[in-house]
């Protein structure tokens, strides 16, 4: 267990800690959104109703970005944090002679001054560093919360390791994804610790949580099968639908969405499924909406398109949307990403190294005499 902070120096060599930890969970995610890029699943809205199809790497790579700009942030709080207070004393300064501040934030190895003593003593700074631990620890635990009921019988699209999992001394089926739980409470547990001004304790589990993923990620089974027959069970498919509609017999939006509610409706009270939809019975369903009350006449082929996952899912391929196509281009600009930013946590590891080789130069001087 890392033990408790004390200092400033100290609380943003821990931020690099925070830094090297995030980066590895983004590489290990990256990892895994290209092996999923194609794995078609339903996407989710308002407690977990089908919205419209996705892939799993597409989700996956939603939580990518998340972290590559939390990255940004824990920078920004490095910085902050990185300044010396040394000679400050109780916020009035030291009246020794000879005192150099700026030698003395050379050789600590930080990156700027407090100008006003008072200040140092006085300011607030580690509200920035809660800041970017709330914002990783709500993103992370989101996901935990996906893929711990992703797990679950009812769902069945992932399973975790055993060895991130726990079982039960009375029920023997049970495989708890206690990881992904114990995961998906780390942004109450910040708010916890914000509350209580405890910024070194939610560093030190931010940093534990970070580690944790990894592992959990590059052990995930993904049934790929059961995810691909969900996405095209139930509906999500209805706002292509419409937009068929839209596009091929110039009905308005707000006429073509009623037609399609309408089509749902009657198919689940009828029990039909996606795949039973007819050219008669989206006719059937146009007659019944008051503002049009005629048939269509939709395609069939039009029909076959619009109810396909994998279609609607290569017919989004604007910027940033869920085709294969963007989220390869958002894999390559991830991986440099990823490149960029670990040579900036190494640029400051090698300034602090330097500046405690340069410490102990001055110090065997002064002892040498």
């Amino acid at each position: 267990m890392p033990k408790m902070l004390t200092s400033r120096k100290e609380r943003a060599a821990r931020l690099l800690d925070i830094m090297d930890a995030s980066l590895n969970v983004r590489e290990a995610m990256v990892d895994l959104v290209e092996k999923h890029i194609e794995t078609v699943m339903p996407g989710y809205s308002v407690t977990y109703q089908h919205a419209q199809p996705v892939t799993f790497g597409y989700y996956l790579m939603a939580f990518v970005k998340q972290l590559e700009r939390n990255f940004d942030k824990l920078e920004a709080a490095y910085s902050v944090q990185n300044i010396s207070p040394a000679g400050s004393a109780i916020g009035m300064g030291t009246d020794f002679p000879g005192f150099d501040r700026y030698r003395q934030m050379e050789l600590l190895g930080f990156d700027g001054l407090f100008e006003n003593c008072y200040d140092a003593g006085h300011n607030k700074d580690h509200a920035d560093v809660f800041g970017v631990l709330l914002c990783i620890n709500e993103s992370l635990s989101e996901l935990a919360y996906d893929l711990a009921l992703f797990s679950t019988y009812e769902f069945r699209y992932v399973w975790p390791a055993d060895r991130y999992c726990s079982t039960s001394s009375i029920m023997p089926q049970k495989h708890n994804a206690s990881g992904f739980i114990f995961l998906s409470g780390m942004g109450s547990r910040t708010k916890g610790q914000i509350v209580q001004n405890a910024v070194d304790r939610a560093m030190i589990d931010t940093l534990n949580s970070l580690n944790m993923w990894p592992g959990i990620l590059s052990t995930l089974t993904v049934y790929e099968d059961r995810m691909e027959k969900r996405a095209g069970e139930f509906w999500a498919q209805a706002v292509d639908i419409a937009a068929q509609i839209v596009r091929e017999k110039g009905l308005p939006w707000r006429t073509a969405h009623q037609i399609t509610a309408t089509l749902v409706r009657v198919c689940i009270d009828e029990e039909r499924t996606p795949q039973e939809v007819t050219p008669d019975l989206i006719d059937r369903c146009a007659k019944m909406v008051p503002e049009w009350g005629k048939p269509v006449g939709l395609s069939t082929e039009a029909i076959s398109r619009a109810i396909d996952p994998r279609a609607m899912i290569e017919r989004r391929n604007l910027i940033g949307g869920v085709a294969p196509v963007r989220v390869k281009e958002q894999i390559v600009k991830s991986r440099a990403l990823l490149e960029r930013d670990m040579g900036r946590v190494e640029a400051k590891r090698k300034k602090l190294a330097e500046a405690t080789r340069k410490l102990e130069n001055a110090i065997d001087v002064i002892v040498g005499g």
